[in-house]
């Protein structure tokens, strides 16, 4: 579901202290820059009125955290006392405490792009002023590959836990009308190391500026996670809840979490959909499915099932991906993983899972008969792996593989491995079974 603008109205909301809101009522407008405020905004003068202005699609830290001088003395330096250009398709656009939210240009050169460029600032996409999210997502994409600027994880101190590993893991779309279902948005704060990590005076933020705080006692435990579910709830050691009271992720518009220890670092950060580092190395990897349960689907509910197919000689761990037959979805946890040449099989409803038989505990059933598509994807929305259903005549090349799945009624059934034998069409396998 896409995010409502909610939260972009309530920063939009509140009366400006520096003149009029719609002092700024073109949506290209040339002005000089009187006074830079903080890292994303500053004071223009426009028909002899003082104006606070917002810079659209960037974030800086705020005053007095790290990182938020380095913005401001670099936006100082670059465009004080000098006349940029203001645009906005809409001139009304407003953020933060209603100020004018627009990109900035001098003399032709984006600013807030070069601001991305150097690792200065986070992107704060927008949903209606979306000229140039893709191109400033990539920016940041960039710099965070370099580690440089608010990407640099020790460049506020070092530590706590600085060679922990621990990263994130998000659940940006929720099963059926996020609206619905907020809490099926969440974050994990996963541990990869052999060490508890304490997270008191750690925070988690998204893309705008609001943040959650983990409390002390918070602590994840090796190869485990602490997962912060947006909605509201009951806190415990494991599963800690944000309150809101509607989703934050918007699942088309592509936004960003991240992690800030003690000290101010961004120790990790989450990205969806993938920018930059889009390859799939999950290559041994196929689907299979059975859409059509014997007898009534409604009363055969694990007469559905979905197949992960390992077809290559090592085991495989799973956490960070999921599988998905829109609008739901089996996110793999940290203990999951498919061993070398074997089968992996996920009943649609209820169940207890056990060694590579897992269960979805839907209580109805949830594959078309008349059309399916399964996806394996990563969590940043990279599709790893695609099976349809009914598949379509296509020629094809047969490889060795592994086993067929266990028995089971296989009338209605596709797979990418049907007899020992797996079946790839390029690189999107479709469970043709060749003859």
């Amino acid at each position: 579901m896409k995010r409502p603008l909610g939260i972009f109205a309530a920063l939009g909301a509140a009366v400006s202290l520096f003149g009029p809101m719609n002092s700024i009522d073109a949506a290209t407008t040339t002005t000089e820059v009187v006074k830079i405020a903080d890292g994303d905004t500053f004071d223009a003068e426009v028909f002899g009125e003082v104006q606070r202005v917002r810079m659209l699609g960037i974030n800086s830290t705020e005053t007095g955290e790290c990182h938020a001088e380095a913005a401001k003395v670099w936006l100082k330096e670059r465009i004080e006392g000098r006349d940029v250009e203001l645009t906005a398709k809409d001139p009304s656009v407003t953020l933060n405490f209603g100020r004018p939210a627009r990109f900035v240009d001098l003399d032709g050169d984006d600013i807030g792009a070069e601001m991305l460029e150097l690792g200065l600032v986070t992107p704060y996409p927008h949903p209606t002023e979306n000229a140039r999210n893709a191109k400033y997502l990539d920016l940041a994409a960039e710099a965070k590959s370099k580690g440089i600027g608010v990407w640099d994880d020790d460049a506020c101190g070092s530590g706590p836990a600085q060679d922990s590993g621990v990263n994130l893991h998000v659940r940006w779309d929720a099963e059926e009308d996020d609206s619905k279902n907020v809490n099926g948005e969440w974050i994990d704060v996963y541990n990869p190391s052999n060490e508890p990590l304490d997270l008191a005076g750690w925070r988690v933020r998204d893309s705008s500026t609001r943040f959650y705080d983990f409390a002390r006692g918070t602590t994840v435990q090796p190869g485990a996670y602490v997962r912060l579910h947006i909605g509201r709830g009951t806190d415990n050691a494991v599963h800690k809840y944000w309150n809101m009271d509607h989703p934050i992720f918007d699942n088309d518009l592509g936004e960003s979490v991240y992690l800030f220890d003690p000290d101010g670092d961004i120790r990790d950060s989450f990205a969806y959909r993938c920018r930059l580092d889009c390859v799939n190395r999950y290559t041994d990897l196929t689907l299979g499915m059975n859409a059509d349960a014997a007898g009534d689907d409604n009363t055969n509910i694990n007469g559905e099932w979905i197949d992960l197919i390992n077809n290559g000689d090592r085991r495989i761990k799973l956490y960070g991906t999921y599988i998905e037959t829109f609008p739901y979805a089996y996110h793999f946890e940290p203990h999951h993983s498919i061993g070398a040449n074997s089968v992996l099989r996920i009943y649609v409803g209820r169940g207890t899972n056990s060694g590579q038989t897992l269960y979805m505990n839907k209580t109805a059933p949830i594959l078309t008969n008349a059309g399916e598509t399964v996806t394996l994807k990563r969590k940043d929305g990279l599709v790893l792996e695609k099976l349809v259903w009914p598949v379509p005549f296509v020629s094809c090349t047969v490889t060795p593989g592994p086993p067929a799945p266990p028995s089971d009624p296989v009338d209605g059934s596709v797979s990418g491995v049907r007899g020992g034998a797996a079946a790839t069409v390029g690189a999107e396998r479709l469970g043709t079974i060749c003859e």
